[in-house]
């Protein structure tokens, strides 16, 4: 009887979690910051550079509530681009085939963060998507997960 593969997981967080991860790929997803060992940057994951720099001029030191309506709004519209659909569907078709990835960006509130959004839309093309916060166990089990892109 032939044995099937388990599906992966999607694991999102910050890269202040890094150590305590346990994934087969991570993926930072930031437009900025420092490169990290270990890591496979995908700027195209990263919200675009008129959105990243109109919440650096901005938003960045305003209330969430006055602003992330918007920023959800346009990250929202620029995941639906080719650009950013291309690793999309390379990511879903590697957590389909069983790995864990982890995508890490520098942001430390995941409520304001584009990796929530990408989750968000992982989990609607019907992966199991996790935030992981560096409290909790280091731990993460793979999940069945059934649905199509």
């Amino acid at each position: 009887m032939m044995e099937m593969k388990k599906e992966g997981l999607v694991i999102t967080t910050n890269v202040s979690s890094l150590k305590k991860l346990k994934c087969d790929q991570i993926w930072l997803i930031a437009r900025a910051g420092k490169e990290i060992p270990g890591t496979l940057r995908v700027r195209e994951l990263a919200p675009s550079k008129q959105l990243f720099q109109r919440y650096i001029n901005e938003w960045r030191f305003k209330d969430p509530e006055e602003w992330w309506h918007l920023y959800r709004e346009q990250f929202y519209n620029e995941l639906n681009k080719e650009e950013k659909l291309k690793p999309l569907r390379y990511l879903w078709k590697l957590v389909k085939s069983g790995e864990t990835i982890a995508l890490v960006c520098f942001c430390r509130d995941y409520r304001y963060c584009h990796r929530s959004l990408v989750g968000d839309f992982l989990r609607n093309a019907g992966l199991v998507v996790k935030e992981f916060s560096s409290k909790e166990s280091s731990s993460i089990s793979k999940y069945e997960q059934i649905s199509l892109f």
